[in-house]
C-alpha cells in the first residue's frame, strides 16, 4: 500500500466496495461469483485508472 494512504480510510472504502458489488451484482444473480471477484481483484490491485500494469 502507497505510504500517504491512511489505512482506516483504505479499509472503508474497501468495505464500501464489498457490500456495493454484494449488492448490486451478487446477490441478484447478475454477475457470477468468480467474475465478481476477479474484477474486484482488478480494481484493488491495478486501481481504475488507465496505466498499463508493467508500470507497477
Amino acid at each position: 500500500m502507497r505510504e500517504e494512504l491512511v489505512p482506516d480510510t483504505v479499509a472503508d472504502c474497501m468495505i464500501g466496495m464489498f457490500e456495493r458489488f454484494t449488492f448490486k451484482w451478487l446477490i441478484p444473480g447478475k454477475k457470477d461469483e468468480s467474475i465478481l471477484a476477479k474484477e474486484m481483484t482488478e480494481i484493488l490491485l491495478y486501481g481504475i485508472l488507465a496505466y498499463p500494469k508493467e508500470q507497477e
